[in-house]
């Protein structure tokens, strides 16, 4: 019986080593699982946060690269409207020079008009001097002041001027008895002679 006894014990230390070694193993294998899909969760979740800083540093490149456009767009529009300011500017220029050079010639054009008539007016009062032989001749009047006065309405200079002698070629020519004090006055302040 005792032989059965430890024939028993031997049978239930086996089973019992059995079990454990099969508790084990599967102990083993849950934990292996286990590690896995904990390896695989860990690994699941650092590709997902990678992606994730992945995603964050595009976005931070786009953000910055449309900063970069909209500064390069600004700097353009700025140098575009620096050049039609620019462009602008020379056409008021040359508008402005033009205009000169158009006053410049219509000056130049009046005094030569000017200096024309007044060489006209000259030759019509020498042609006038010259043709006259009448007694009442009004550039070699004999009479006073007053008398020419009466006869003509105004005085022998403005009588020559009227008639087309410039200003101080009338003033010039006509004596001093026959100058009102006014027109002596002009004639020295405007033209420095005195008689």
């Amino acid at each position: 019986m005792f032989i059965i006894y430890l024939q028993l014990g031997v049978f239930y230390i086996r089973k019992f080593n059995i079990i454990t070694i099969s508790l084990l193993s599967l102990c083993l294998l849950g934990a292996c699982s286990n590690s896995n899909s904990n390896d695989k969760a860990s690994s699941d979740s650092s590709k997902s946060s990678s992606l994730k800083a992945k995603e964050s540093s595009i976005k931070k490149a786009k953000a910055e690269l449309k900063k970069k456009e909209s500064s390069i767009k600004k700097a353009q529009s700025e140098s575009k409207k620096a050049e039609s300011e620019k462009a602008a500017s020379e056409n008021t220029a040359a508008t402005n020079s033009q205009q000169v050079t158009q006053q410049q010639n219509s000056d130049s054009y009046q005094t030569q008009n000017n200096a024309q008539q007044a060489q006209n007016n000259n030759n019509t009062y020498q042609a006038n001097k010259q043709t006259s032989n009448s007694q009442n001749d009004p550039y070699n009047y004999q009479g006073t002041l007053s008398d020419f006065v009466n006869e003509y309405g105004v005085s022998p200079a403005y009588y020559k001027i009227q008639h087309g002698m410039s200003e101080q070629d009338a003033l010039q020519s006509t004596p001093a008895g026959m100058k009102t004090s006014g027109e002596m006055q002009l004639e020295w302040s405007k033209y420095g002679t005195r008689e």
